[in-house]
């Protein structure tokens, strides 16, 4: 179980930065953006 949850929190440790930097789908709307780069939206 502990492989378990080291599993996901590693995936989503991935997964955030790469959604960060590249533009994903609103957390709050659920509407995706235009991928718009963190350099851009800073």
């Amino acid at each position: 179980m502990d492989g378990l949850i080291a599993a996901v929190v590693l995936a989503s440790l991935v997964v955030q930065p790469a959604l960060l930097f590249t533009g994903g789908a609103d957390a709050n709307s659920g509407q995706a953006g235009d991928a718009v780069s963190l350099g851009a939206r800073l």
